[in-house]
């Protein structure tokens, strides 16, 4: 599915995101929030994603004017996420990118849950058959990164956490998709 490919790099650079902005950009205290960004990033862009199959059944269809509900609920939701974030803690950078990643996933949701009713499916199949996949790859995200931090000394050299990263993300591909594969069994 859409959300479990989505889901396997999304997962890995959300949940990862700390190790890979220090691989990538090394440690500079300019550069604190990167990662923070790089996770809200990833967490919105998958549940957007996760939208496009829905949006290419209605254009299949010839209904095309069904892709304006989701822009509206993006916008409605971001100037609400916006306001809320102004309202509680002012407009900054970290605030800002909160704001539009859970106005991203909220809109997308809405959308999905919205498609599914106009299609006459119901909303268990959004969540067993669609939005389930994707979590185990975050589930599977959140396992390894729970390994790193137990096993793995904190101050590793940029190329050993380079390689680190690259098993960690084989492994991650590997759990995500045999629990997928587990869960597409016993969800028939």
């Amino acid at each position: 599915s859409v959300c479990l490919v989505s889901a396997l790099p999304m997962a890995f650079l959300s949940i990862f995101s700390l190790p890979l902005c220090l691989t990538w950009l090394g440690s500079h205290p300019d550069l604190n929030t990167v990662p923070a960004l790089m996770s809200l990033a990833a967490l919105g862009a998958f549940l957007h994603i996760t939208t496009g199959p829905g949006t290419s059944v209605f254009r299949g269809m010839g209904l095309t004017a069904n892709e304006f509900i989701y822009h509206g609920l993006r916008l409605a939701c971001i100037a609400i996420a916006l306001g809320l974030a102004w309202l509680y803690g002012g407009l900054h950078i970290l605030s800002i990118s909160v704001a539009l990643a859970a106005a991203s996933g909220v809109a997308a949701i809405l959308y999905l849950a919205h498609n599914h009713r106009k299609l006459g499916l119901p909303l268990r199949h959004l969540f067993r058959k669609i939005l389930l996949p994707g979590v185990t790859a975050f589930a599977s995200a959140l396992l390894l990164h729970a390994l790193w931090q137990l096993v793995l000394p904190p101050e590793l050299g940029r190329w050993q956490t380079l390689a680190l990263l690259g098993a960690f993300g084989i492994l991650h591909s590997l759990l995500s998709a045999s629990a997928a594969w587990s869960q597409a069994g016993s969800v028939r």
